[in-house]
């Protein structure tokens, strides 16, 4: 159940996009709300079912990362956000997610999660507008800075916390 939860959050995308397009962005945060809880929700499950995999290890950060890097690179497109902020957070993801695929032991910490916490706020704030579209401009600045501490502790630790080398999955 819980990465059915995943695989069905990967499908958000397209049709956020499309809604998007026709400006109904209140529309989109209702839809990236639903989005946010069941991305808690599989989690939650799979702990409660006991049945956290590797798969579901892997892919529910690329089911986080593809709608939220979907809807900010849409705004980038619509000149809301700027290129350089949203391609140095691709980049990371980037990094994390092949650096899993290949076998790097990085488990999720805090600190990605307030990365991820930072980004939701940012993109329901930003789609909400008015008066909430500073803040959301302030939590994407956070979710970049958190990114990146996040990204240096994910490497510390798998390179260095066993005894000077990198943690391997056989």
């Amino acid at each position: 159940m819980p990465n059915v939860l995943t695989l069905f959050r990967l499908c958000f995308g397209a049709p956020v996009i499309i809604v998007l397009y026709a400006n109904h962005y209140q529309s989109v945060a209702i839809v990236f709300l639903a989005f946010v809880l069941t991305d808690a929700l599989d989690g939650w499950l799979a702990r409660l079912m006991k049945s956290e995999s590797e798969w579901g290890t892997l892919l529910d950060p690329i089911a986080d990362q593809a709608l939220v890097l979907t809807i900010l690179c849409y705004l980038v497109w619509t000149g809301e956000l700027y290129f350089l902020g949203i391609m140095l957070l691709a980049a990371r993801e980037a990094v994390v997610v092949l650096s899993r695929i290949f076998g790097l032991d990085m488990p999720t910490r805090l600190l990605g999660r307030i990365k991820v916490t930072f980004e939701y706020v940012a993109i329901l704030c930003i789609l909400l507008g008015g008066e909430f579209k500073l803040l959301g401009y302030f939590s994407l600045l956070l979710a970049l800075v958190f990114s990146y501490v996040s990204l240096a502790q994910y490497l510390f630790l798998a390179f260095w916390n066993r005894g000077g080398y990198a943690n391997y999955r056989a």
